[in-house]
C-alpha cells in the first residue's frame, strides 16, 4: 500500500494578498513533511483561473519547490483540467 498528500491550494474567497503566498508555501511545506513522515507521493494540481480551490496554474513549479528540498517522495503534477466550465481559455484571462 501506498500513501500520498494532495496538494490543496486552497486559498479562499478574494483577496488574497496574505492567503495565496501563505497558502501556496504551506502546500510546499506539506510535501516536505509527506517526505520526512515517508509518504509516497506527492501530487500537486494544476487548474488555470480557479479561484477558491485547486488554486494553481503551475504545478510543475510546486513539485519543484518540494523536490528541492525532498529526498525520496515521488512527485506527480496532478490534475490539469480543460473542461471549459472550469478552465475556460478566453473567459478565464480576463
Amino acid at each position: 500500500m501506498e500513501f500520498g498528500i494532495f496538494s490543496t491550494g486552497t486559498v479562499g474567497p478574494k483577496p488574497w494578498d496574505e492567503s495565496e503566498p501563505r497558502v501556496l508555501r504551506a502546500d510546499v511545506t506539506s510535501g516536505i513533511v509527506a517526505d520526512e513522515a515517508g509518504f509516497d507521493t506527492f501530487w500537486a494540481p494544476e487548474h488555470h483561473g480557479l479561484e477558491v480551490y485547486s488554486h494553481s496554474s503551475a504545478s510543475h513549479l510546486t513539485c519543484l519547490a518540494v523536490g528541492i528540498q525532498t529526498k525520496r517522495i515521488r512527485l506527480i503534477p496532478g490534475i490539469m483540467n480543460l473542461c471549459p466550465a472550469i478552465n475556460h481559455p478566453v473567459s478565464r484571462s480576463r
